[in-house]
């Protein structure tokens, strides 16, 4: 997870305002299924900003944070109004002097940082008997604007890997359902797949894909190059523009 703080923390306040909320549709079926009550207190694991945060400190619910980045826990706690409180640590350095049991441990785009061989451990040490590991993922869906195409195939290829796009959605969501039952450690209870959609203009469009870890894990050489080239393409299509989104859950109960 200190990839992941280096990368983002370097304009937390550029992540903020590119990255996406969560829909209250998914925040709903989280309180339900696993009836946190306002008494339990949420560890969160790279909480980043406060994107998925705010949502459930709004239902009444409190938050410990665990975030890396000193500038995106900055900036989550200037987001965030409720009983949150902040560690500016990784989940795998936590100390075992502040780690305590909660009724949910949860993660929203973010578990996929932390080190597999100790987050399943870990989340499993954090919860109580009856707890649960919720893990949500934000996913932009593939798009069928040609721009959009053209510069996701320019910036994948500095990474000699598949656009987005050629990934499905199945795929995904079995990878992260089999992960979590071959840690043994918990029971999937409930997963969702909830597809909404953002309304963007050139210029979000442009902040939300400069805010991509894999672009910013770049060279500032070839970061210069794909922003002018992104830019471009992104200036020739006609606002508004609709970006499809699905938000991926699980919640999993601990063993």
């Amino acid at each position: 997870m200190k990839m992941l703080a280096h990368l983002f923390n370097q304009d937390a306040k550029a992540y903020h305002e590119a990255r996406p909320s969560y829909p209250d549709e998914v925040i709903e079926w989280v309180v339900t299924v696993t009836e946190v009550k306002n008494e339990d207190t949420i560890i969160e694991v790279g909480a980043g900003t406060g994107k998925a945060t705010k949502k459930f400190l709004e239902r009444g619910l409190k938050i410990h944070a665990i975030e890396p980045g000193s500038e995106m826990a900055k900036h989550l706690l200037l987001f965030c109004k409720g009983n949150i409180s902040v560690d500016v640590t990784t989940f795998e350095d936590w100390s075992s002097d502040d780690l305590f049991q909660s009724a949910m441990v949860l993660s929203a785009t973010a578990f996929h940082w932390v080190d597999p061989a100790i987050r399943y451990k870990k989340a499993h040490l954090c919860l109580k008997g009856d707890g649960h590991l919720v893990l949500l993922w934000n996913m932009a869906l593939p798009t069928s604007i040609k721009e959009e195409k053209e510069a996701f195939e320019y910036l994948f290829s500095f990474h000699n890997k598949k656009s987005n796009g050629e990934y499905s959605v199945e795929e995904v969501f079995l990878d992260r359902y089999n992960e979590i039952l071959a840690s043994n450690l918990f029971e999937i209870v409930d997963t969702i797949q909830y597809e909404w959609s953002v309304k963007n203009t050139q210029e979000s469009l442009i902040k939300g894909f400069l805010s991509q870890s894999s672009y910013l894990s770049l060279s500032k050489t070839d970061q210069l190059n794909v922003k002018n080239k992104i830019t471009s393409l992104y200036h020739q299509i006609e606002e508004p523009i609709l970006t499809p989104f699905l938000t991926m859950g699980f919640i999993a109960k601990k063993k």
